[in-house]
């Protein structure tokens, strides 16, 4: 496992030299990443923000699933951590807008269980990252990491 300090943050990879992706080109793809929060819960959203702020990469925030979609159409996200239980709409429905206006974007689904089947489905058709929470930062940190190296 490799590791580097950036400013006050310790980033660790597993997987960059299998690659051939040197640090520096980790920590400058880390800095032009815009990254999407949907989720209804203020302390989640205060969390992920400041924890991906860390890494520099520009952080949008959405409450609801109005808010998210709006956002969607209008900006290109590279990852989207998106919470399915909104009070509005289904985070299926965003799911299916992020797939429709922007098929890069990669999507880590945020939820508690039980998950419905119709989630479910969708989660192994599209091949979904979940995270359930409640959640350690930590498992946060790994996902962004694996998004450089994995592109």
């Amino acid at each position: 496992m490799d590791s580097l300090h950036y400013g006050n943050l310790l980033l660790y990879f597993h997987y960059a030299w299998d690659k051939d992706i040197s640090m520096v080109q980790i920590l400058q793809h880390l800095c032009s990443m815009n990254i999407l929060v949907v989720d209804d819960n203020e302390l989640i959203l205060y969390s992920l923000t400041r924890m991906i702020s860390h890494y520099r990469a520009d952080v949008a925030v959405a409450s609801n699933a109005y808010d998210a979609i709006i956002k969607i159409n209008s900006n290109h996200y590279d990852i989207c951590f998106l919470e399915l239980q909104l009070p509005d709409a289904s985070g299926l429905e965003v799911i299916k807008m992020i797939k429709e206006s922007s098929p890069d974007t990669r999507t880590i689904i945020m939820t508690s269980p039980p998950i419905n089947d119709d989630s479910k489905k969708l989660i192994e058709k599209w091949e979904y990252q979940v995270i359930t929470k409640p959640f350690d930062l930590a498992e946060i940190k790994n996902v962004l990491n694996s998004a450089v190296v994995q592109g």
